[in-house]
């Protein structure tokens, strides 16, 4: 089985998704299931995957301004750092510049170009944050 994530909001106001592996889908359904538990069944394809632990706001959508915070306190990175490394690691990958204007929503060819050449510039200090937590 495999999970497609939707994002309604992103760049430009666009609404993208992504289809997950196999083995990525069942660490995501594992978690689903272990916060939701039976109620996970009832809750449609709109249920939250960032959602809050804190008592005051258990399961209900993280905001961005709360992703953005949760990203510096654990990664020390601001949270549009982390669409520069993975535009970096598909580079990286062999991934064509098409494919990576494609999943980061560029209008334009040259407008990815422009933002790999500036990734290029230096090391990418987020790459070994990211690599480090996702093993």
């Amino acid at each position: 089985m495999r999970i497609t994530l939707t994002f309604r909001h992103c760049k430009g106001n666009k609404s993208m998704s992504d289809t997950l592996s196999v083995p990525m889908s069942k660490v995501i359904l594992d978690w689903m299931n272990a916060f939701y538990g039976p109620k996970l069944k009832n809750r449609g394809p709109d249920i939250p995957l960032w959602m809050s632990l804190s008592n005051n706001s258990k399961g209900k959508p993280l905001s961005i301004t709360s992703l953005e915070e949760i990203s510096r306190r654990r990664l020390g990175v601001h949270f549009h750092a982390l669409r520069h490394t993975f535009a970096r690691i598909m580079e990286d990958q062999g991934a064509k510049v098409s494919d990576i204007q494609s999943r980061l929503g560029h209008e334009s060819l040259q407008t990815t170009g422009r933002y790999l050449a500036a990734l290029r510039r230096s090391d990418n200090p987020y790459a070994d944050v990211f690599d480090n937590l996702l093993g």
